[in-house]
């Protein structure tokens, strides 16, 4: 996994930016030092962690298309569990007038653990200069990995809503395999010519290593009351980084190795909703969220060839898909 150094820093430095910038906002609108002296006592100095731990249902899809036309795979009804862990650190909370009321800086990780079914469609893209189409349904399972770490600005509240501004980076790895199935296909061999044939399929037949990165910015609106609280989460990822590997382990003549990379990147988003409680002094969550991100034009490249998506040699442009949602619950300390 690789994560910006300059994204890295771009945050730290945000954290200490844009707190002066809210303060140079009381410079300019006041002289007195005495008011801007009292005003900086009524700031919280409290630098605060919070870890939190969670558990959730997922159900997740991937696909994609190739540029060669001879592949469409997917991964549906991918269904199981995610865990992971977040860990936020609150830089400053401020009561007074200033812009920014307060910031936090959060890292998470989250482990999925998935079964559903896989399927190796040669037939929906049929190429008839190809002369060869293949179907397969296979057992699915997998597992993923998701990393982010990014920041937030608090603003002004209003109507008891409390604005953020969210920026940050993410890291997504997913993998994928099938196994034991069935297949059917059709070859034809010359216009008057076709062969039929029925395949069994045992051990793995397919894998994918699929890795999404990028940047995400959005915000985040929140109420709270007493000890509860709801939020509503957007986060939009306007460029997305795409790189997989792929195996097939049975093919004939000889296994078959190659990589798909996007042409250019891609985009997606997450939205999520969140509700905070408190259970003997003890802080839940209770959360739902549904992510999507959608990767156009892509380069296939093996030992033997590269097609680049959109190109003369390719049938199609080719993209990559991957939907998730989930639902959980977490406990913060």
């Amino acid at each position: 996994m690789k994560i910006n150094q300059y994204l890295i820093l771009s945050f730290i430095l945000a954290s200490l930016i844009l707190p002066n910038i809210s303060l140079a906002k009381d410079l300019s609108e006041t002289k007195n030092i005495d008011k801007l002296q009292n005003s900086n006592s009524n700031k919280s100095s409290d630098k605060k962690f919070s870890l939190g731990i969670f558990g959730s249902y997922q159900k997740s899809e991937f696909s994609f298309d190739t540029p060669a036309a001879h592949s469409i795979l997917k991964w549906r009804e991918m269904r199981g569990y995610s865990i992971g862990t977040e860990l936020k650190y609150k830089t400053f909370s401020d009561q007074n007038d200033n812009l920014i009321k307060g910031n936090d800086i959060f890292f998470s990780y989250e482990y999925s653990n998935l079964k559903g079914e896989g399927t190796d469609d040669d037939i929906s893209n049929y190429d008839k200069d190809y002369g060869f189409s293949y179907y397969s349904i296979q057992k699915a399972k997998g597992y993923g990995h998701d990393f982010r770490l990014g920041t937030s600005f608090d603003f002004e509240k209003f109507s008891n809503i409390t604005p953020s501004l969210r920026i940050g980076g993410f890291n997504k790895m997913i993998k994928f395999d099938m196994n034991d199935g069935v297949g059917a296909g059709f070859s034809i061999n010359s216009p008057s010519s076709a062969s039929l044939y029925y395949d069994k399929i045992s051990g793995l037949g397919q894998r994918t290593r699929s890795q999404f990165s990028g940047l995400f910015i959005g915000g985040k609106l929140s109420h709270k009351n007493g000890d509860s609280e709801n939020a509503l989460i957007f986060d939009f990822y306007p460029a997305v980084k795409y790189f997989g590997k792929q195996f097939w382990p049975q093919r004939e003549p000889e296994s078959q190795n190659w990589e798909l990379e996007g042409a250019k990147p891609g985009y997606g988003f997450k939205v999520a909703l969140e509700h905070y409680f408190k259970v003997n002094n003890q802080t839940l969550k209770l959360f739902s969220s549904f992510e999507s991100i959608k990767i156009n034009e892509l380069i296939e490249s093996a030992y033997y060839y590269t097609i680049n998506g959109g190109d003369a040699n390719s049938t199609v442009k080719g993209n990559a898909k991957y939907n998730s949602f989930n639902m959980g619950l977490g406990f913060y300390f």
